[in-house]
């Protein structure tokens, strides 16, 4: 879920895809769902989490930059930053615009 106060400021922003981008210039499309007072990242969230071995109690900062474009920063148990995968991922995806679909 995505955190009410954060939905009502970029809720007219968003389109029904949006980018999660690493720091190391890595992309994936994400589908962006709504109801009427819930919000969430769908389908391609899955894709985004196994090709960055994303745990269980890891922390995610989303930061807005434009355009349903977010750049994410991940920290593991430790709350250290993780070492991105290259610009390669495990499943064989471009660089550049992941997609789950």
């Amino acid at each position: 879920m995505i955190p009410e106060n954060l939905v009502r400021k970029f809720k007219d922003k968003l389109s029904d895809i949006v980018k999660l981008k690493l720091p190391n210039g890595c992309e994936w499309e994400v589908h962006f769902e709504q109801s009427k007072d819930k919000a969430w990242f769908d389908d391609g969230l899955d894709s985004f989490i196994q090709d960055n071995s994303i745990g269980i109690h890891f922390f995610l900062l989303f930061k807005y930059a434009e355009n349903s474009h977010f750049n994410v920063h991940v920290f593991d148990l430790t709350t250290t930053e993780i070492d991105y995968p290259s610009k390669t991922s495990s499943s064989g995806k471009t660089p550049d615009t992941m997609s789950g679909n």
